[in-house]
């Protein structure tokens, strides 16, 4: 471990495909994982990232979640 008191971890990226409609949620290690996501799946993506905050936020780190609908089309 680094002595700045940083932690490095391994990174795997990969790719998922994503149909339009779906909400994309991504969240840091301040929010627990066994966080009941099947709610906030219908709602809009601000109102899903504020349950998830709501609901899985460990309290002892900073908790970030970013929710995104994917519409689909071309860039």
């Amino acid at each position: 471990m680094p002595r700045d008191g940083t932690t490095r971890i391994a990174v795997n990226a990969g790719t998922d495909p994503v149909a339009p409609g779906k909400l994309v949620l991504f969240a840091t290690d301040g929010v627990r994982l066994d966080t009941p996501t099947s709610v906030v799946r219908r709602a809009a993506p601000e109102e899903s990232a504020r349950q998830l905050l709501a609901r899985g936020d460990k309290c002892t780190d900073n908790a970030l979640v970013v929710a995104v609908r994917f519409w689909g089309g071309e860039p």
